[in-house]
């Protein structure tokens, strides 16, 4: 099946990488996409897969993706939502939604 444009919405598990520069870096894992988005959000929402993988990954992302290299429909003057983070809280065993990183505020391609 040959995909005519339409969006695809990636599942990324992200853990942090901390330098003894005290530079941190995202280590990212596309684990799995989907064509539809509130299936993607579902799929973080009941862990599926073990995205956490014991405290490794602190943050799932979901990212919109298009067809094509480095294609990422990103404006920063749009109002269109691109990107839905969540963190681990190890106490409910569950992902919550959760505001980007700020030292990855730059970053717009993490798959």
């Amino acid at each position: 099946m040959i995909n005519s444009g339409q969006p695809i919405y990636a599942i990324i598990q992200i853990a942090i990488k901390r330098y003894s520069s005290g530079r941190i870096c995202p280590d990212a894992t596309c684990v799995g996409f989907t064509y539809d988005l509130d299936e993607a959000l579902g799929a973080v929402k009941v862990d599926q897969g073990g995205l956490n993988e014991a405290g490794y990954f602190a943050y799932v992302l979901v990212e919109k993706r298009l067809p094509g290299i480095y294609n990422i429909p990103w404006d920063p003057d749009s109002t269109e939502k691109n990107e839905w983070w969540h963190t681990y809280n190890s106490n409910t065993r569950q992902w919550v939604g959760c505001d980007k990183p700020k030292e990855w505020a730059n970053i717009i391609a993490f798959m």
